[in-house]
């Protein structure tokens, strides 16, 4: 897990789609949208709300397979901070 990932700004919801990501395939894998969504405690629309978060901050990236995290080297910071 990225430190880094506490000071974007992001919400409650982003950083625990991130943490999630992390624990279940870390940096660079592709993590199923299902595997996601067994795991994901909220509802669908915030999950959906978080994945655009963390695609916008450049945090990570739907692929075929479903989410990927990207390096910590591109994520974008919010004006939010």
């Amino acid at each position: 897990m990225e430190n880094r990932i506490f000071e974007l700004g992001l919400t409650v919801e982003g950083t625990s789609l991130y943490l999630l990501l992390d624990a279940v395939g870390g940096p660079g894998a592709d993590i199923e949208m299902q595997a996601v969504r067994d795991r994901w405690q909220g509802t669908e629309t915030e999950l959906q709300k978080s994945i655009q978060e963390l695609k916008a901050h450049k945090v990570a990236v739907q692929s075929e397979a479903g989410l990927r995290v990207l390096p910590m080297q591109g994520w974008v910071d919010s004006s939010r901070s």
